[in-house]
């Protein structure tokens, strides 16, 4: 039985249109606003007029194994709700691109640390994890000086009001 031309073009549309919707998507609106209020709360100190940030996500992968022994702020008043810690890891499974969505009152620019080697106060962002409810997230801020001297910190937010708003923070790691 012989098929006509278009049942294979229709088939084709089809399986390319489910694999595309298959396909992780990046940072959303939410994680936007998250990746802006840690530049504004964390790292605006002074009369800052600019800010470099990296142009992709990032997450170091030595950091899987320290969730696992030491998870943040599991000691402490300030806690994770269950769930944010796993969507945190399985939201890392890879780095993603990231475009001009910030919200800041200052001017910023997206660079490449080894495409732009005269780029320094660079910040770098994991994805978001987020509770089921989704009210808490957490981050993985890198603040890298130059080239190989950064700060990496875990970052906990709740929406109050729906903004979302730093709750605590948690030194994660000092690279060189």
């Amino acid at each position: 039985m012989r098929f006509p031309a278009w049942v294979f073009r229709v088939i084709l549309i089809l399986t390319l249109s489910f694999s595309l919707a298959a396909e992780d998507v990046g940072p959303g609106d939410q994680e936007y606003q998250i990746y802006s209020a840690a530049i504004k709360d964390l790292l605006l100190a002074g009369n800052q007029s600019s800010i470099n940030i990296s142009d992709h996500t990032e997450y170091p992968d030595f950091l899987d194994r320290l969730l696992y022994t030491n998870p943040p702020f599991s000691k402490g008043p300030t806690r994770l709700e269950n769930g944010t810690l796993r969507s945190f890891v399985t939201q890392n499974s890879r780095h993603f691109p990231l475009k001009k969505r910030f919200s800041l009152s200052i001017g910023y620019a997206l660079v490449n640390e080894k495409n732009d080697s005269y780029a320094t106060w660079i910040a770098g962002f994991s994805r978001a994890g987020f509770s089921p409810n989704e009210d808490q997230a957490l981050l993985l801020l890198d603040n890298a000086a130059y080239w190989y001297v950064s700060k990496g910190t875990f970052v906990l937010f709740e929406k109050e009001d729906g903004l979302w708003r730093v709750k605590a923070t948690e030194m994660a790691y000092i690279g060189e």
